[in-house]
C-alpha cells in the first residue's frame, strides 16, 4: 500500500514537471545523456555520439561506428529515471545514419521516443541532419497515444576554435493529446576552445510557450584523456540548475562520463553514461 501511494506521488510529481521540461524537448524526455546534462543541457554544438540526442547534424563528424547508453536519475527520485541508447554509423560517400531510444517514467506515467537521424557534411565546414521521431505517452486509466514529429539541425565551423549550432525541434506543432502539442523548441548554440585546455560553451533556447532560457559552461581538459565540466542554466522566471561533471576516458575506444544538475527547487538529477566506438577511436571532445 505504501509503495502503491509513493509510486502515485511520483506520477502526480512527473505531471506537474512537464511544463518545466517541456523547456528542453518533449515533456520529460529531454535527457540528453550525462556529457549534456554535466554542461547545462548544452547539446547543439556537440559532434559526437551525444548529438544523436540533440542536434543531430554532430552525427556528420563521426567517423565509423559509435554508441552510447546513459542513465539519468530524476532529483533522485529511483522512479522518475530515463534511459537512453543511441548508435550511429557513417558512411564517407552517402553520411552517417543514427536510431536513438529514449525512455522515462514508471508503469502509471511513461513516455517513449523513438528516432532515425541521417547527418551528411555538405563541405568541410557544414554539418546539416534531419531525424524522423515517433512518439508514445502511456497514462494508467487514460490509455496510450502515438504522434509522429521530426526536428533537424546545422553546424558550422568558423574555424578550428569557433563552431555554431542550430537545432529546431517539430517546426509544425502537433497535437498529442486534445489541448496538449509535442512542443517547438528552437537553439542555437556556440562553443569556444579558448585554449589547449578550456573549451567554453553558450547556449540560448526557446519554446514557444515558455520563457526563454540561456545556459553557459565551461569545459577543462587538465589532460587528454580527462575533463571537468561545470555549467548553469536560467530562465529569469524562477527556475535555475547549476551542474557539473567529469569525462574519462578509459581506452582509446571506451569513454565514461558521469554527472549531475542540482534545480533550485528540486535537487539534484545525476546521470552516466558510456560511449563505444567499434573500428574508430574516440576523441576527448
Amino acid at each position: 500500500m505504501n509503495r502503491k501511494i509513493a509510486k502515485l506521488g511520483l506520477l502526480l510529481i512527473a505531471i506537474l514537471l512537464i511544463p518545466v521540461s517541456m523547456s528542453s524537448q518533449f515533456s520529460t524526455l529531454e535527457s540528453f545523456g550525462s556529457k549534456s546534462n554535466s554542461l547545462a543541457n548544452i547539446s547543439t554544438t556537440f559532434k559526437d555520439i551525444n548529438s544523436c540526442y540533440t542536434n543531430q547534424a554532430g552525427l556528420a563528424y563521426l567517423n565509423g561506428l559509435e554508441m552510447n547508453v546513459s542513465y539519468e536519475n530524476r532529483f533522485l527520485a529511483l522512479d522518475l529515471s530515463a534511459i537512453n541508447f543511441a548508435v550511429a554509423k557513417n558512411f564517407s560517400k552517402i553520411g552517417t545514419f543514427g536510431l536513438s531510444i529514449k525512455k522515462f517514467g514508471i508503469s502509471e506515467y511513461s513516455e517513449f521516443l523513438f528516432g532515425l537521424a541521417y547527418a551528411r557534411k555538405l563541405n568541410n565546414s557544414t554539418g546539416i541532419a534531419v531525424q524522423l521521431n515517433a512518439y508514445n505517452l502511456s497514462i494508467k486509466n487514460y490509455g496510450s497515444k502515438n504522434a509522429i514529429s521530426f526536428e533537424t539541425g546545422i553546424i558550422h565551423d568558423f574555424s578550428g576554435r569557433f563552431t555554431l549550432g542550430f537545432h529546431i525541434s517539430n517546426p509544425f506543432p502537433i497535437k498529442y493529446f486534445d489541448e496538449v502539442n509535442i512542443p517547438t523548441i528552437i537553439a542555437f548554440g556556440a562553443r569556444y576552445k579558448a585554449s589547449d585546455n578550456i573549451v567554453l560553451f553558450a547556449e540560448v533556447e526557446k519554446h514557444i510557450s515558455y520563457s526563454t532560457i540561456v545556459k553557459s559552461a565551461i569545459e577543462y581538459n587538465p589532460v587528454t584523456v580527462f575533463s571537468i565540466y561545470i555549467g548553469y542554466k536560467n530562465d529569469f522566471n524562477g527556475t535555475a540548475d547549476i551542474s557539473t561533471g567529469f569525462m574519462y576516458m578509459i581506452s582509446n575506444k571506451i569513454k565514461l562520463n558521469l554527472g549531475t544538475t542540482y534545480n533550485i527547487t528540486l535537487g539534484l538529477s545525476p546521470s552516466i553514461s558510456i560511449s563505444y566506438a567499434l573500428n574508430n577511436k574516440l576523441t576527448s571532445n
